[in-house]
């Protein structure tokens, strides 16, 4: 499976991963308004591929809630986007902006700066269970 990571996940204290570790991440499935979201500044084809999203801080309200799932990380892509100024408060993503770069770890702070950001990390996982 494919999963999305968000990078501001990681700044909050979550475990750091790398490729070979095992994991056990709330996946939630990426579908509707998340897909369409995400794929704004990743592309539609990019995006096609990611099947969940990992998150630790969805509030029990909305729905669906995370299944906690086991697994081996067998890669890390980075990815970084673009960021422009949408009105004089507000930065939006870059349409088909995102850099995709292979990593072996994924790390609690990303080099960026206002006008590209590190979005987060699509991690493949090999379910284990």
């Amino acid at each position: 499976m494919r999963v999305w990571v968000e990078g501001w996940q990681l700044e909050d204290g979550a475990e750091l991963f790398s490729v070979g570790s095992e994991v056990e991440w709330g996946l939630v499935p990426l579908q509707g308004n998340d897909k369409v979201w995400l794929s704004r500044p990743l592309g539609a084809e990019a995006v096609e591929s990611i099947t969940h999203f990992e998150t630790h801080h969805r509030p029990a309200a909305l729905q669906p809630q995370p299944v906690m799932t086991r697994g081996r990380v067998t890669s890390i892509t980075a990815v970084h986007y673009e960021l422009a100024q949408v009105d004089e408060h507000v930065l939006g993503e870059v349409p088909d902006s995102a850099v995709f770069e292979a990593r072996e770890h994924a790390g609690h702070w990303e080099a960026e700066d206002w006008n590209y950001f590190m979005g987060g990390y699509i991690v493949e996982l090999e379910p284990l269970d």
